[in-house]
């Protein structure tokens, strides 16, 4: 009996097994099929569709050597032009390089800012087309195509050059969650196939006829780690006599490291191996940017679904039950009005639940949707089902606008192969004031928003005689910066007469428009024309976002930023609390909220505004295999993971958007009916995914469903990422051969917000890879002079005449040969002290929520919460987390300060600003000059605090608590507990400067070592990691006033006595922006502002 059901189990899990991999397997081995011919094989026209005249197009023809041919039921943003081409062009260096090279990713990504229906290859698509002329026209727009895109480049290069001499160290990244995801389940196995590597490596080393019982033992080892992997896919699939092989080939490696010390012919092996690796990783990279993209670009089955079946269900209704109520109140200029043009029934759902649930008075809100005439009936059923409330909604389609072809004599219909660039729903906007005769004010949603408060505030905001409210995008310390020439081209006469490059740019997506003023200034008129110019010549890059920048030129009043928040469509590092107090959020980008690919951090704003337990989302939900915005409802009963899903979904048998479940009289409908639902699905199936379903349909493959494209794409992308994550990690034995993603580990790391204290809280018992330091670092960690000894200075009697001059005495001396001391009897009392150190161990101990509520790495924020550790940095990070506290500008709000330590740090503070104004005084008769001379200049007026914490370390012998650096201060002052770690380069020893009850550490910035031409050294410093602590320390930074920081420094005309010069003059600011940028390299920046000698 026992042995039956050993054998009902084996043949149980050997079944799932093939259910799991048969279909990647076959998927895998169709996608050879895909090649690039898809790109110019015919598909189906849909010219015979009849529109509206033609004599004018909006036409963006997208070039035919690019890309892949998009569905037309596809939601797009305006100015998100480039944003998917970064997935396509990205390079290793975008993903693991620094933050310089991540500027360039982070301009690419994040240029939309608001329309719908455009998308990810902007920069290689053109806004104009000129109407008449057929072959001839086509070769000279092809050569407009050249010289635009050719601008647009050359615009979009300045630009990134610029951003990266403003903020050298932003850094934005794109998402890939599946990727983390992989790698936090799959870390034990990963590691133990990279001990498998080494050993054989190391076997490689060794003689060929050497039967050696260390060769014996690796061989052996090597069979024991790969049967212990076995078919294992994740770490809780090892067994616990695994971990135990794993650490006996750990040890066999210990012994071969020291066996064979010279790896020179291993290294070349190990790069052989690395190069190998990577080729893979460029391979693989390549089809994963395609299906991502065509992801991002094409509707979720789950969508063509609930389409469909709301269509069906509204061409059943009789025409009197297809009216809405309250239609009296569509022209009471009164009330709020609220548009949206879209052909997405849940994006349109969202937008409308989001506005009417938040809104104090949601009975005066009017909402007006329009959209084509393919989903005109989708959502109106929608509506009809689910009205919003006390609101009042119309839907209307843009067939009913019969005046666009007569009063302007054009059409919003284009003959472009991609229609995204000039779809009709995007540049209806620009005929608001004809849309709505009788309302005065109306404000413009994009579909892709949520709304999270009452906007009722915003219609009485003083548009001072301008047509459009907007928030602007021109602030270059924000990753939605854009600037007029970055879209327009600022060479041709027409533009550079008219605009200027440097005007303040603004987003679309939420936009209050004053339609009586549009009216009186006649602006739709000054659209059509720009329009009509645009086709004779290349003006602008694809898109209505340029168009309404010059449309609206001078007629934009800018709304508070807390109005209209964007950035969750992409990567934007756009943090929690900006959400919060935002009034609307925006998924400008390619990541909508209702596609797999989402942010999934992000979505949760999006998805409380949608009715899951609605019978029709039921439905769709249940019959597509992509699920779409829909595999988060919980009666679906499948799995997150696309590929965990697949057996489940298989027994559902093959997916269809099934009528099942429907009363008898609603699927009964009249022959008409059912033929308007069989055009309107075969017109919503896109050509792409046609395309893709017939080249790879399951029928016939043995597989028990059919596959949609998103699932496809997934399918392949979950079993790709997999060559992301085994990169080999070689440079432990090939001294700097290495393929390692830092910059992943730091981006995944810093997501979490946690710092170094969340990943000591995980039961940490080995030191992360990004922490370990290089070789040169670590090289003298165990290398210090004791006999030398940091000066200590007592401060006592300073105030007095008999006492001073000593004290001077050994200030001085201590600044000219140290740069370091230590001082006693200062005046700050140790109970403030005491409670600093205490804040800081507070703040940092508090739960992580707490803590996450403050982290920020925005330089301009008072109060700021981070760890070392900086997103998409190529260099180790340290081990440490910190809070600061900006009084640069004076005191702060005490509501702007940490409940758990405020106290403490405004008492602290307070004696720190007293000890500021003794030490300028000691320090100008050090140097010579009368007592009150460097408070003349404000040179120690204005001080920032930072509370370090550095956890218990489970290898301090691999890290720092704190590189080797100097200060950019004037002077610094360091309390730290009684841990230590504090060591000072002197004369090329390192020494330690022991903590003492009571004692503070003075030490001269590079600012003071400025103005002093050299005589004061700031000297480079460090903290050691260690495995008692945490350790704690409070460090005050003195530096110039306000008015002072932004006047050049030199040094000081009375002190050169008949010397040169040493060092040039330079702002604090461009000093301060140069060390950020430099400073972190283990030496001092100040001989780079040295001058050259004279004769």
């Amino acid at each position: 009996m026992k042995l039956f059901r050993r054998c009902q189990r084996i043949l149980i899990l050997a079944l799932l097994c093939v259910s799991v991999f048969t279909p990647v397997v076959f998927v895998s081995q169709r996608l050879k099929n895909l090649t690039p011919n898809w790109r110019n094989e015919s598909i189906e026209d849909l010219s015979n569709i009849k529109y509206r005249t033609d004599s004018v197009k909006l036409s963006v023809e997208q070039e035919s050597s690019e890309g892949l041919k998009e569905p037309r039921k596809v939601l797009y943003e305006d100015t998100y032009l480039l944003s998917a081409v970064n997935y396509t062009l990205k390079k290793d260096h975008v993903d693991k390089e620094s933050g310089n090279v991540g500027d360039a990713t982070d301009m690419l990504e994040r240029t939309t800012n608001g329309t719908k229906y455009e998308s990810n290859k902007g920069d290689k698509q053109l806004q104009q087309r000129q109407v008449s002329s057929m072959s001839r026209g086509k070769k000279q727009l092809n050569k407009q195509d050249q010289n635009v895109h050719s601008q647009s480049r050359k615009v979009i290069d300045e630009r990134i050059r610029r951003k990266k001499d403003v903020r050298p160290n932003r850094a934005v990244q794109h998402d890939q969650n599946a990727h983390s995801n992989l790698q936090k389940v799959t870390k034990k196995i990963n590691e133990m196939k990279d001990q498998v590597i080494r050993a054989k490596a190391y076997l490689s080393s060794a003689p060929p006829s050497s039967k050696s019982s260390l060769v014996k033992e690796l061989k052996l080892q090597i069979k024991e780690v790969e049967r212990a992997i076995g078919g294992a896919t994740k770490d809780s699939d090892l067994s616990k006599s695994a971990l135990q092989r794993m650490r006996k080939m750990e040890s066999s490696l210990s012994k071969a490291r020291r066996t064979y010390p010279d790896c020179s012919s291993m290294s070349k092996k190990l790069r052989a191996m690395t190069q190998n690796a990577e080729e893979q990783i460029q391979s693989q990279k390549k089809q994963v940017s395609f299906l991502f993209s065509l992801a991002s670009s094409t509707t979720p089955k789950g969508l063509h679904c609930l389409s469909m079946q709301l269509t069906a269900e509204y061409f059943a209704l009789a025409p009197k039950d297809r009216q809405f109520p309250n239609q009296q109140k569509l022209h009471d200029s009164k009330l709020y009005h609220y548009a949206v043009f879209s052909d997405n029934v849940l994006g349109c759902t969202v937008v409308v639940n989001s506005t009417v649930s938040t809104a104090l008075k949601p009975e005066k809100i009017v909402f007006h949707v329009v959209t084509d005439a393919l989903n005109f009936p989708a959502i109106s059923m929608w509506f009809l089902l689910n009205p919003p409330g006390k609101a009042t909604i119309q839907v209307q389609s843009i067939d009913s606008f019969e005046w666009l072809s007569t009063k302007y004599n054009t059409s919003l219909r284009q003959n472009s192969s991609d229609p995204r660039y000039s779809s009709e729903l995007n540049h209806l906007r620009f005929y608001l004031p004809d849309i709505f005769p009788a309302l005065n004010k109306i404000v413009l949603f994009d579909h892709d928003v949520v709304v999270q408060k009452d906007l009722s505030k915003l219609w009485s905001v003083d548009m001072k005689g301008k047509v459009n409210g907007a928030v602007e995008t021109c602030r270059e310390s924000e990753t939605s910066f854009l600037r007029m020439d970055t879209f327009i081209n600022f060479s041709d006469p027409f533009v550079a007469k008219r605009f200027d490059a440097n005007a303040c740019t603004w987003a679309f997506g939420m936009n209050l428009f004053d339609l009586q003023e549009w009216r009186r200034k006649d602006l739709t008129t000054l659209y059509d024309k720009y329009l009509k110019s645009g086709y004779k010549r290349p003006l602008w890059v694809a898109g209505s976002l340029p168009l309404g920048w010059i449309t609206f030129y001078n007629q934009t009043v800018a709304l508070d930023r807390r109005w209209h928040i964007l950035g969750l469509g992409y990567n934007s590092g756009v943090v929690r609390a900006d959400i919060d107090r935002a009034a609307v959020i925006h998924y400008d980008g390619i990541m909508k909220p209702w596609l797999d690919i989402a942010i999934a951090r992000y979505k949760d704003y999006w998805r409380k505004y949608v009715n899951y337990d609605d019978s029709y989302l039921q439905r769709s939900a249940a019959s597509s295999v992509t699920r779409a915005s829909l595999v988060h409802k919980p009666s679906v009963g499948a799995p997150s993971s696309t590929v965990l899903a697949l057996p489940s979904l298989a027994r559902k048998g093959r997916v269809s958007c099934s009528m099942e479940g429907k009363k008898e009289s609603n699927s009964n409908m009249a022959k008409g009916a059912s033929l308007a639902a069989a055009a309107m699905a075969a017109t919503m199936s896109s050509p792409a995914m046609a395309l893709v379903d017939d080249r790879l349909s399951t029928e016939g493959t043995g597989l028990p469903f059919g596959l949609s494209n998103n699932l496809l794409g997934w399918i392949l992308f979950e079993r790709l990422t997999y060559f992301r994550s085994v990169i080999p990690q070689l440079a432990t034995m090939a001294n700097g051969l290495s393929s390692y993603d830092i910059a992943k580990d730091m981006k995944d790391f810093e997501e979490t917000k946690a710092g170094v204290k969340g990943l000591v809280d995980t039961g940490l018992t080995k030191l992360p890879r990004m922490f370990i330091q290089p070789a040169d670092r670590l090289s003298d960690l165990a290398i210090k002079n004791i006999e030398l000894r940091v000066p200590v200075i007592d401060f006592e009697g300073f105030d007095q005449d008999f006492r001073r001059p000593q004290i001077v005495k050994e200030v001085r001396k201590a600044c000219e040969t140290w740069g370091f001391f230590q001082m006693v009897n200062h005046g700050v009392p140790e109970k403030a002290m005491d409670k600093a150190l205490e804040g800081s161990r507070r703040f940092h101990e508090q739960p992580k929520e707490d803590r996450m509520d403050w982290y920020s790495r925005d330089y301009n924020k008072k109060v700021a919460y981070y760890s070392s550790v900086k997103p998409l940095a190529t260099k180790a990070a340290v081990w440490r987390d910190s809070v600061g506290f900006d009084f640069l500008d004076g005191p702060l709000d005490p509501e702007n300060i940490p409940s758990v330590c405020r106290e403490a740090v405004q008492e602290y503070t307070k004696h720190m600003k007293n000890l500021g104004n003794v030490l300028s005084g000691l320090l100008s008769e050090a140097l010579g000059l009368s007592a009150a001379y460097l408070e003349r200049r404000e040179f120690l007026k204005a001080e920032s605090l930072v509370l370090h914490y550095s956890p218990s370390c489970p290898e301090p012998k691999l890290t720092l608590n704190t590189s080797r650096h100097t200060d950019p201060s004037s002077f610094t002052v360091v309390l730290q507990d009684k841990t230590g770690g504090l060591q000072v380069l002197h004369e090329g020893h390192w020494v330690d400067v022991p903590p003492t009850k009571g004692t503070l550490v003075a030490n001269v910035g590079d600012l003071l070592q400025f103005i002093s031409n050299g005589k004061f050294k700031s000297v480079v410093h460090r903290v050691l990691a260690g495995t008692a602590g945490p350790r704690v320390s409070a460090v005050c930074f003195f530096y110039p006033s306000a008015t002072e920081r932004i006047k050049p420094i030199g040094p000081i005309k009375e002190i050169l006595s008949g010397d040169q010069p040493i060092y040039r003059e330079v702002s604090v600011r461009s000093y301060l922006a140069y060390y950020r940028a430099n400073g972190f390299e283990g030496k001092s920046v100040v001989p780079d502002f040295e001058l050259a000698p004279t004769v």
